[in-house]
């Protein structure tokens, strides 16, 4: 019989170790139709003891055992050299296993964003989160409840993102480079009508939670974008260690409107990050697997946006 374990020590494994074979920054995918971000936040109750409480039964179950880091090793996926690269690492050491989490616990799956297409203005994300049942009105595909995005991190590192003055982004260069993933989560986040997000590079898993604004939105007119121009914004390599990495977003399964159509005002992001390095084995501490099955099964939960969320402890 193949040996088995609970959820929380299936999902508390290490990453493997990688080796970065990138050698280029690459280019940015921006899009005139996102409004700009508030700024950011902590996200300070994505917690590894509150949300293991909170999904205790869950992560009590059993299911078999697999850890797949030396097929990783042997088949050289642990060699990332692009986004393809970390795709390919992610599909078996992360998204396999958090979806085969998830059908234990009866919470969807994550899929490649092709599965969650609407029409060709949308585009798609690179990831999504469905619950192979919901389909898109008239498509054979599935809605996506939470879109996430790959990203190298030759392209974005958040390590800076708390320094950046969110008041002045638009009138530099270097700030707007660090914002763009952020405006695209926020602006597929609306079209979908989900508050959440996440970016996977090879370094880091980052978690997003979007909030409209206090303010009455009747009491002032939605905030615009800038246009409808989609472009590619080639990277500030300078700026990049000190810039944004973990933040890859998802070009997902969306209207293709403005978000300001929503009539809806975003407050600053709420961002929790897990570095790929986290994770003892001993099962006490956030990893990224873990993070990707807590924000599926906050999604199932209750995924509406709002000024104001309950605590999740």
């Amino acid at each position: 019989m193949a040996p088995t374990c609970t959820i929380l020590e299936y999902l508390s494994r290490p990453n493997p170790r990688l080796q970065n074979r990138s050698s280029s920054s690459g280019t940015l995918t921006v899009n005139d139709k996102w409004i700009p971000i508030e700024g950011v936040q902590p996200w300070v109750d994505f917690a590894y003891d509150i949300l293991c409480a909170r999904y205790e039964s869950s992560l009590r179950k059993t299911i078999t055992r697999f850890d797949p880091c030396c097929l990783i090793a042997n088949a050289h996926l642990d060699e990332v050299a692009g986004e393809d690269t970390i795709e390919a690492l992610a599909t078996v050491n992360n998204f396999m296993p958090v979806s085969n989490a998830l059908h234990a616990t009866s919470k969807g799956y994550y899929g490649k964003g092709s599965k969650f297409f609407r029409q060709q203005s949308d585009g798609s994300s690179d990831w999504g989160l469905g619950d192979g049942a919901s389909k898109n009105d008239g498509l054979t595909t599935f809605r996506n409840f939470c879109s996430g995005n790959i990203k190298s991190s030759s392209k974005w590192n958040s390590d800076d993102l708390w320094e950046v003055d969110w008041s002045i982004y638009l009138e530099r260069r270097k700030f707007i480079n660090q914002a763009r993933p952020l405006e695209q989560a926020q602006h597929y986040g609306i079209q979908l009508g989900t508050r959440y997000a996440w970016i996977l590079t090879d370094k880091e898993l980052v978690k997003i939670r979007i909030t409209t604004s206090e303010d009455d939105v009747e009491d002032q007119p939605p905030r615009s974008s800038r246009g409808v121009q989609h472009r590619r914004l080639l990277s500030d390599t300078s700026n990049l260690s000190t810039a944004l990495s973990a933040m890859s977003i998802d070009h997902s399964a969306c209207s293709g409107q403005s978000g300001s159509s929503s009539g809806m005002n975003p407050a600053p992001l709420e961002i929790a990050r897990i570095p790929w390095a986290a994770g003892s084995g001993k099962n006490n501490e956030m990893t990224i697997n873990l993070g990707l099955f807590f924000i599926a099964q906050l999604t199932f939960e209750e995924r509406s946006i709002s000024s104001s969320y309950p605590p999740l402890s």
